[in-house]
């Protein structure tokens, strides 16, 4: 573990792993997690390693949960609540659910030490491109993020790029929704990666920020 941070209205964490170093490929994992409270949830994958190497990203879901669709870059469930999964980063992505211990796949949940229970899975698939960055944006339909859209950008605000005193080799990804505008800033050098959080309000009005060395 990196970091663990939990605020009032968020938390932060970071945590990595070496496991698959044993590969000849020997890419490097960093887990960012973004919890912004009563809105979204965000997981950023961080990988490091030879480029063109296929790369999946696996979610294990609890026997009650019911998927209506996927397509594209996103999975809907809704059952037991209705929410929204939007893959991110990679491009392209192919996504799939897969049943419980059929399409060679054996997905499971654990609710309880030594219990594990065979379960739908959820998939998003791509290629390890020059962006070392793989990402899935997590919200509930309801939420007042419901039109949530994220995307990568290359020109952030200048409030951004005067607070991270213009440093040079940054990827930013922008989060619009209904009544906000988050940015996400990562820089990773000598393995070493700058993680740092802005919120604007709709008039372009800095709300909050926060900055991680991991």
């Amino acid at each position: 573990m990196h970091n663990w941070r939990v605020e009032n209205n968020w938390l932060y964490f970071c945590g990595s792993h070496d496991g698959y170093k044993r590969h000849a490929n020997r890419v490097i994992h960093k887990r960012h997690l973004f919890l912004a409270k009563n809105q979204y949830f965000i997981i950023f994958d961080e990988l490091h390693g030879s480029q063109n190497q296929p790369i999946v990203q696996y979610l294990h879901l609890d026997k009650e949960v019911q998927v209506s669709n996927a397509n594209g870059q996103s999975i809907e469930v809704v059952s037991p609540i209705r929410m929204k999964f939007i893959s991110f980063g990679q491009k392209p992505i192919k996504v799939a659910v897969k049943k419980a211990g059929k399409d060679g796949l054996a997905g499971w949940v654990s609710p309880n030490y030594h219990v594990k229970i065979k379960s739908t899975t959820l998939s998003f698939e791509s290629t390890l491109k020059e962006n070392p960055i793989m990402g899935l944006l997590i919200f509930q339909e309801k939420k007042r993020v419901s039109k949530a859209l994220i995307d990568k950008i290359e020109n952030p605000p200048n409030t951004i790029k005067r607070i991270l005193k213009n440093k040079q080799n940054v990827i930013y990804y922008r989060l619009n929704s209904n009544s906000f505008t988050d940015y996400f800033a990562f820089s990773n050098q000598k393995r070493e990666t700058l993680f740092a959080f802005f919120r604007f309000s709709n008039n372009n009005t800095l709300l909050e920020n926060s900055i991680f060395v991991n």
